[in-house]
Parts: C-alpha cells; sequence; structure tokens
C-alpha cells in the first residue's frame, strides 16, 4: 500500500470531489455518506478533504486573511487553503485550531478528514458515522475525520464515474466541472463533438463547433446530452480520466476553434 507524507501526497493519486481532493479511501467515504445525506432531502456542502503541507511563507499569508471563505487560499504556494495557511489563520482568530503542520488529520493518508456544511448536523453524524467519520475536534461541529471501519457496503469510485450511475447523481455543479475538465483533452473533445451533433436537431452541420458546444453549456438538455456523451465515450479503464481535473477551480477553456 503506498503511503505518502503528511500532506505531501501528489494530485495524481488523489480524487476530486466537489472541488476538493481526497484520498481514494477517504473519497469513498465522503462520496457514500453524502449521497445518504442528501437521499434524506438534507442539504450538505463539502468545503475541504485532503490538506496540502504549503510552506512556511504561506502561514503570513494566512494570518493577512480576516474572510469567512479563505479568500486568500489562491495566494499560498499550492493555491490551497494549505496546513501552513490554516496556521496562520489560527493566528488571527479566524479559525479555533490549527494542527502543526505535518501533522494535520486532512493531510494523513492513513486517517483523512473533511469539512462540510450542513442543514441538519444531525443526519450528518449520523450517516457520517455508517462510514467511519466521526467528530474528532470540539468546537468545530464541522470537522469530522477516518476514526474506523465503515459499517456499510461504499460506493466504489469506478461505480460512481460510468456514464449512468455517475451522470444519476452528479450535482449540476460537478456536471459543468467534468464538461469543462473533459473539453482539455483531445478524447473528452471528442466524446463532446459526438454528443453535440448527435443531439443537433437541426443536422446541417452550419454551424462551428466551438459555437455548439459554447452554446450547449448554456442550455440544461445540452449540458445533459454532453455528458452522457462525455461519459459514455469514456473508456479508461479506471474512470478517473474526467473528473480527476475536475472541480480544480481552472477557469472555464476557450471554446474549441
Amino acid at each position: 500500500m503506498v503511503l505518502y507524507a503528511n500532506g505531501q501526497a501528489p494530485k495524481s493519486a488523489l480524487v476530486m470531489f466537489e472541488g476538493s481532493y481526497f484520498s481514494p479511501d477517504m473519497a469513498a467515504r465522503v462520496l457514500t455518506g453524502v449521497r445518504a445525506i442528501r437521499s434524506r432531502g438534507v442539504s450538505i456542502t463539502v468545503n475541504q478533504g485532503y490538506r496540502f503541507l504549503g510552506s512556511p511563507g504561506d502561514r503570513a499569508i494566512g494570518a493577512s486573511d480576516f474572510s469567512d471563505n479563505e479568500a486568500k487560499a489562491s495566494q499560498t504556494s499550492d493555491g490551497t487553503g494549505n496546513q501552513w495557511y490554516q496556521l496562520g489563520r489560527c493566528d488571527n482568530g479566524s479559525t479555533p485550531s490549527a494542527a502543526t503542520p505535518g501533522m494535520s488529520n486532512h493531510g494523513d493518508w492513513s486517517i483523512g478528514a473533511v469539512d462540510t456544511n450542513c442543514a441538519d448536523m444531525a443526519v450528518r453524524d449520523q450517516e457520517f458515522a455508517k462510514v467511519g467519520l466521526t467528530r474528532t475536534i470540539s468546537g468545530e461541529t464541522w470537522h469530522a475525520a477516518n476514526t474506523g471501519p465503515p459499517r456499510v457496503a461504499l460506493l466504489s469510485i469506478s461505480e460512481l464515474l460510468t456514464a449512468e450511475s455517475w451522470f444519476a447523481m452528479a450535482t449540476p455543479q460537478e456536471v459543468v466541472d467534468a464538461l469543462c475538465a473533459a473539453l482539455e483533452s483531445p478524447r473528452g473533445q471528442r466524446a463532446i463533438q459526438v454528443a453535440v451533433f448527435q443531439n443537433d436537431a437541426s443536422h446541417n452541420g452550419a454551424t462551428a463547433l466551438s459555437n455548439a458546444v459554447w452554446e450547449a453549456l448554456d442550455d440544461q438538455r445540452g449540458i445533459n446530452a454532453i455528458a452522457r456523451g462525455v461519459f459514455q465515450n469514456d473508456r479508461s479503464p479506471d474512470g478517473f480520466s474526467v473528473l480527476s481535473a475536475a472541480g480544480s477551480g481552472q477557469p472555464n477553456p476557450a471554446p474549441l476553434g
């Protein structure tokens, strides 16, 4: 089993879910828990999973950030709210506690942690407990860490990323993030071409591809068609080719020309 030093796992080894990175084990736990919570009609937002180590200079950036949404996290050495940045946030009182860099549960490959906002914390705690995630820091209701084996079967990443099962469970933002990521790969571009033109009722071929794709992204029916096309045309064995980059916070790529 591959282990990485605290906060030093490469992004290529992590799984992206709703804008946050996770180890594969934590991703399965969080995915399963979040889906169960939402199936009960309760809204939940994932704020952060894996926390990179960063560098000592990031502490000053965190200390200067008094926002409630980590507005300066993008200015850090790795562009994230990393462990050194969080220590700075603790220095200025913006967060009640922060682990010593290199000791964070968020960066521990064998443990892992997730921060969330949830409309019903009792439901969140119930469903997270089933996947082995519990509160471990008093005073931080949003924080949950891996404290033991799951009591329920976890959804597998490959299962979630098949065309139909992923599409059925994806949030609108997940779909848009995946499409933007797909535009950056030749295979994703080809899948989008197929999806757009198979779902183009006019079939006159006069519309430029770049315009067709971008116009489709403005229409929910177009988004649905492209999403199905992308994932039905994704033949990678592990299912990560499109979603691995999704939700990375990158701006939308330029239209295809």
